[in-house]
């Protein structure tokens, strides 16, 4: 009897898949599992009712995506792999928070901005370990686990709708350090970094193309025709 794997597709499509089947599958899974349910709620005009179910659709992408850019399985690896996806999503996120740490780095050839001895020094340090800190495990510990673990997330993770926000970390009330992320411009922001990979695969652009079908056979091999 025949299945439905993806809304437009059923198990026949993949008995003996090309690349391009495979392909079709994954992005019609994805934009109507993920992105459509997601699109209707931001299209609602009660839209901060709905943000914490749209910001679950928008945290499901990072590590998802990272499964598929990296060939493997996030298995025992939930945080690395979210990481790799955010990453790879908003590279400035990362590198800002980088760049920040590295001024007190010895090593570093960029010279700190104060004298080692001032508390001007001492609490530019606490900031920048803090924002690493909040890039680097409190995305996911607060705002994924938060959300995923307990539908809400934690304190720390705020959502705005500032449209000139896509998200930000640091300073969030007072001498309060979190993360700030915008789902509504978030969404739109993953979805057109879903749409130039899919590009990239039907380009059979390497390795997106190769990472993608070992991926994409762990979870459907078990339907081919041998």
């Amino acid at each position: 009897m025949a299945f439905n794997i993806s809304l437009n597709y059923q198990d026949e499509k993949l008995k003996n898949p090309s690349i391009m089947d495979k392909i079709d599958v994954f992005e019609d899974q994805i934009l109507y599992s993920l992105f459509y349910p997601a699109e209707m709620l931001a299209k609602q005009i009660d839209q901060y009712s709905y943000s914490n179910s749209i910001l679950m659709h928008v945290l499901n992408y990072f590590e998802m995506i990272a499964q598929y850019l990296k060939g493997k399985n996030s298995d025992g690896q939930s945080r690395v792999f979210f990481n790799y996806g955010l990453k790879a999503i908003i590279p400035g996120l990362f590198d800002h928070a980088e760049q920040l740490m590295a001024e007190f780095d010895p090593e570093s050839p960029i010279p700190p901005r104060y004298s080692p001895e001032s508390n001007a020094y001492v609490m530019q340090k606490e900031f920048a370990e803090e924002n690493y800190k909040l890039v680097t495990k409190g995305f996911y510990k607060l705002g994924r686990c938060g959300v995923f673990h307990s539908s809400f997330p934690k304190k720390g993770f705020s959502i705005t709708n500032n449209p000139s926000i896509l998200m930000t970390s640091g300073e969030i009330s007072g001498n309060e350090m979190g993360i700030v992320l915008n789902p509504w411009a978030m969404l739109q922001h993953i979805k057109a970094h879903f749409l130039e990979y899919i590009k990239s695969l039907r380009r059979e652009e390497k390795p997106n193309i190769e990472n993608f079908e070992i991926r994409f056979d762990m979870e459907w091999n078990h339907i081919y025709e041998n």
